[in-house]
């Protein structure tokens, strides 16, 4: 398995997104207090990456076992975050600072599975066997479709469509609040 360089995000007001793009809709993803990850599935084997491209999947066992149970595909590379949450639950998300507790761990791993809970919340889709290959440079439309074709809809990051500075702007006030 070899990881692909992650795409970075910019810092931008979300009006000056609008103009820069020249679009009248865009796709904005829910942020989430987490680390990025990238995960690569062939089979039943499972390997993490961080965005510095460092492979952390001992330390991330109960993410391995949700990929296995959650996402439908022989070979994938899915791009996403690790969010830590308070429970199995999954319901009250912790701040990033308690949950890079978990990443890079190589000691005490099965207690901080119990301290700290995580789970993927993933935003893309990279490579897709189903699907001819690496998708890449296929559109972002096309690779949301194949994501949410592939993944349980609960390890999927939320994503909307947004005509308006206004909705967007909605979408940061509702992650603000998780």
């Amino acid at each position: 398995d070899v990881p692909l360089r992650p795409m970075k995000a910019t810092k931008g007001k979300v009006v000056e997104v609008f103009d820069d793009i020249g679009e009248d809709e865009v796709l904005a993803d829910y942020k989430y207090d987490g680390f990025r990850i990238q995960v690569h599935k062939n089979g039943d084997d499972v390997r993490l990456f961080t965005r510095r491209l460092e492979d952390v999947t001992d330390s991330l066992p109960d993410i391995v076992e949700i990929v296995n149970e959650s996402v439908d595909a022989e070979n994938v590379i899915l791009d996403g975050e690790v969010v830590g949450y308070q429970s199995k639950e999954y319901e009250e998300p912790l701040d990033y600072q308690k949950t890079q507790k978990r990443i890079r761990r190589k000691y005490d791993i099965d207690e901080m599975v119990d301290e700290i809970p995580v789970k993927p919340k993933l935003f893309d889709v990279l490579y897709l066997d189903e699907d001819g290959g690496l998708l890449i440079d296929e559109s972002l439309e096309d690779r949301i479709d194949s994501l949410n074709s592939v993944c349980k809809s609960d390890i999927v990051a939320e994503q909307r469509n947004c005509s308006t500075v206004k909705e967007v702007q909605e979408l940061m006030s509702d992650a603000e609040k998780d």
